[in-house]
């Protein structure tokens, strides 16, 4: 291979590397939070079914998901409580159906809670609404796209992206 052809590879490997790292939702400058905000989604059950076999009625149950917020701090300097402590707004779901089933509206859902500087907060919230579930979903998944809003005690705006799944059980 000739030095200009490995150049090439060189600077095109290098310009990937630096793409790659301007995809993070946390990019840092100089006019944001001392803290990155992150939620770390753990229980996820999925939408239960139960068909009724007198009836023939299917049932949906709800169960909400389990999340953890994290305040991480950039620096030492952004340990400290209260000023640094993040407080929770607000989390908004968007859905996405790929087999042509009724797809519910975005739902926008309060989350309470004083995340510490350096420390976390557990929070529950509903991966969508009871009024939400169609016959038409049974035996699919939903793709969700997660936007949870919250703002730092000194006033500097948060927001934290997340995708996930949600299966929802076929009636049988």
């Amino acid at each position: 291979m000739t030095a200009r052809k490995t150049l090439l590879l060189l600077c095109v490997a290098a310009l990937c590397v630096a793409v790659a790292g301007c995809t993070d939702s946390n990019v840092d400058d100089a006019d944001s939070a001392p803290v990155v905000f992150e939620v770390s989604v753990l229980g996820k059950p999925p939408v239960e079914a139960t068909l009724d076999q007198a009836t023939g009625a299917c049932t949906f149950e709800v169960t909400d998901w389990t999340a953890t917020a994290l305040n991480v701090p950039k620096n030492g300097l952004a340990i400290s409580s209260p000023f640094n402590d993040i407080e929770l707004l607000d989390m908004t779901i968007s859905y996405t159906c790929l087999s042509g089933q009724v797809c519910p509206p975005d739902r926008t859902f309060g989350i309470t809670g004083t995340v510490p500087a350096n420390g976390s907060l557990g929070f529950v919230f509903p991966p969508i609404l009871l009024d939400d579930v169609d016959l038409s979903q049974a035996g699919t998944t939903l793709l969700m796209d997660m936007t949870f809003r919250s703002t730092t005690v000194s006033g500097e705006s948060i927001t934290y992206f997340s995708s996930d799944t949600l299966p929802i059980a076929a009636c049988i």
